[in-house]
């Protein structure tokens, strides 16, 4: 359809802050600006400050149940591995991505450890000393390049509070796929550990 962007006394002001572009879709655009006609393509992406709108939205990649444990050793165990489960390229430069871990433990004092390394880089080691289940969000945060994030510290008890573990740097790799393993290391052989869900989200966050 053919629509003429003008307010009711035909000045052509635009009211509600849309611009057409060139490729049909909209903008999201300083009040006052002038608008003239053209046709809608509302398969057309909007875009809001520059950014297409769909690279912006939180968007949930994988919501894994399956749930993994381990038990029978001190030495740190891989014990479930999820291969190239972060596509290549699924984050920009400003893009996040977001892991929500959900672990349980046999509850006493031996010490605990469940590690959540992507492509090789710890950047999560919960200690679950003392208590049955523990649930965290780690956000990785690009820096402007793909290969470049911040975050909290690994070992950061709570990741929505102030901590005295300083900010975790890493510099993953994500145009190319990225592996997840899920690490437990024991103090006592006869205690489990268990991830029993891990939930992974993403904003690709444009270029």
């Amino acid at each position: 359809a053919r629509h003429l962007w003008r307010t009711a006394d035909g000045s052509g002001v635009m009211q509600d802050r849309m611009h057409l572009r060139a490729d049909g879709g909209l903008s999201l655009l300083a009040a006052g600006t002038s608008m003239g006609a053209g046709t809608i393509n509302l398969a057309a992406p909007v875009y809001v400050n520059g950014i297409r709108d769909d690279l912006m939205q939180r968007r949930t990649l994988l919501n894994w149940t399956t749930g993994a444990s381990y038990t029978g050793s001190t030495t740190e165990t891989t014990f479930l591995t999820l291969t190239d489960v972060i596509p290549a390229n699924l984050i920009g430069p400003k893009g996040l991505l977001i892991l929500t871990p959900l672990y349980q433990s046999t509850n006493n004092a031996n010490s605990k450890n469940i590690r959540i390394k992507l492509g090789g880089t710890t950047i999560d080691n919960t200690s679950l000393v003392s208590v049955a289940a523990g649930q965290k969000q780690l956000i990785l945060r690009n820096t402007g390049v793909i290969n470049a994030q911040v975050a909290t510290g690994s070992s950061q008890a709570s990741v929505f509070s102030t901590s005295t573990v300083a900010a975790g740097v890493y510099a993953i790799d994500f145009s190319v796929a990225q592996t997840i393993e899920v690490t437990a290391q024991l103090g006592n052989a006869a205690d489990t550990l268990t991830i029993l869900g891990l939930w992974i989200e993403y904003v690709h966050g444009g270029a």
